[in-house]
């Protein structure tokens, strides 16, 4: 109760920080048995001190023999001990996975959000040392938001990650009481959550949850008696999530994704370049455009529902209590709500393209007419000559020409197109290399990029 009295405020005022000093004290026959202090320059930084005659026997005995002896099952393969040591306020932990994989512990504000809390995490195929098992900041959810503190907050006791064919085990000792991290109670529940991975690289977890407990305690005996004998574990809730639940959705995602930018999009751009071809085979002068379109909406059909299944899966993911912040996690999600909205828009500019202008005389088609204009505009620095490819009697009997709002109109479009075209293709990219990291699956980018290489060749 007493780390609900701490002003964390004091460590974000320069002018008490800038004041702080160290206070030196001897204790005297008028001081209390307990007295308590604070760090004003430290987050959560405060505990308690026992004072005891200067001739007085001091604690005679710490007895932490039984960890170990009230496990706690996380599942059937994932088991944690842990005791808290009072005296000298550390806590030791163990967490057994039986099977192959990185392991972490988390410690937060006793809740059951990890964005935000301190995690230990060991990966068995790092050396052991100074940095692993090391402690992590927790600021994201995706691996990039995890990063590893620096070496000087690395201050684990006895941590090791260790790994034989059929088991992975994580022990650490960790100080109750850090600066700027989450306190470790020894008088109420304490909230720890849970990580193990599918493989031994860092990646997303294959199994998270969370367990509150009041921590199974070390005796102690102080002047002769005991003062604090063993308190066994108290399980309480344990939560599961099982992330690959969402994995059905992601796929769903992908596919719409590398469907409608891989196949849709290049085709209906294939359809445009080689209009002159469509009517040598016999289709309508006006086949390229309603290929165009109609592959164009197909594929910006499959955008909005790669959005939408995307929005589901994020939200399914999303632990109760907890922002589902869609697109402010990570870059892939930002872009993927850049590219939807230009889809969007694309798709509105399309339908609302000026139409070309018609003399009275004239007889041939819009579609005739586009096609006559883009296949000579690279024969003449002046411009098409209409009269010659739509086999038009007179050119001056001809359709118009393009007026200045309908070509600035396909400037705008082809080069939307393009920009769009290019950042889809580096989003699904970034796509498939994110859901292989997740679900510890082989990275099928390979596969896409032949696709396009033979739809471009």
């Amino acid at each position: 109760s007493y780390f609900g009295t701490l002003d964390t405020l004091c460590a974000s005022d320069s002018n008490v920080v800038g004041a702080a000093a160290m206070l030196e004290f001897t204790p005297d026959e008028t001081t209390p048995d307990t007295i308590y202090y604070q760090c004003v320059t430290h987050t959560n930084l405060g505990w308690e001190i026992n004072v005891i005659d200067a001739d007085a026997a001091s604690i005679v005995d710490i007895d932490c023999s039984n960890f170990g002896s009230a496990p706690i099952q996380l599942t059937s393969d994932l088991t944690l001990n842990v005791i808290i040591n009072p005296v000298t306020n550390i806590l030791e932990a163990e967490l057994i996975y039986d099977g192959i994989g990185w392991l972490g512990l988390a410690f937060t504000d006793n809740s059951q959000i990890m964005i935000g809390g301190e995690a230990v995490i060991g990966l068995p195929d790092e050396p052991v040392g100074p940095t692993n098992p090391a402690k992590y900041n927790l600021n994201r959810r995706e691996v990039s938001g995890i990063e590893r503190m620096p070496v000087e907050r690395q201050t684990l006791i006895n941590s090791t990650i260790t790994q034989t064919e059929t088991q992975t085990i994580l022990r650490f000792t960790k100080l109750l009481l850090e600066a700027d991290e989450h306190p470790i109670f020894t008088d109420k529940s304490n909230s720890i959550l849970f990580a193990q991975g599918s493989s031994n690289q860092l990646g997303f977890h294959a199994r998270f949850g969370s367990v509150q407990f009041l921590s199974n305690q070390c005796a102690v005996r102080v002047k002769g008696g005991l003062v604090n004998e063993h308190a066994l574990a108290w399980q309480g809730n344990v939560g599961i999530e099982e992330p690959d639940l969402n994995r059905n959705l992601w796929v769903a995602h992908g596919v719409c994704a590398s469907v409608a930018w891989g196949i849709l999009v290049p085709l209906a751009v294939f359809a445009s370049l080689i209009r002159k071809l469509l009517v040598k085979i016999g289709l309508s002068e006006g086949a390229w455009l309603q290929i165009h379109r109609g592959l164009n909406t197909l594929a910006a059909v499959l955008t909005l529902i790669a959005f939408s299944l995307a929005v589901r899966a994020i939200n399914k993911s999303t632990p109760s209590g907890e922002s589902a912040d869609h697109f402010s996690r990570i870059t892939h999600h930002r872009v993927g709500l850049v590219i939807f909205v230009l889809t969007m828009l694309q798709a509105v500019n399309g339908i609302l393209r000026p139409h070309l202008p018609h003399s009275p005389k004239d007889t041939t088609s819009e579609a005739e007419v586009e096609n006559a204009q883009n296949t000579d505009a690279n024969d003449s620095p002046d411009g098409p000559e209409l009269g010659t490819e739509a086999n038009l009697t007179k050119e001056e009997e001809g359709p118009a020409k393009k007026s200045t709002s309908r070509k600035v109109w396909e400037i705008f479009h082809r080069l939307m197109g393009t920009a769009l075209l290019g950042l889809a293709w580096w989003q699904v990219q970034d796509g498939l290399g994110l859901f292989a990291e997740r679900f510890d699956e082989e990275n099928l980018d390979s596969v896409f990029w032949i696709v396009i290489g033979v739809l471009a060749g």
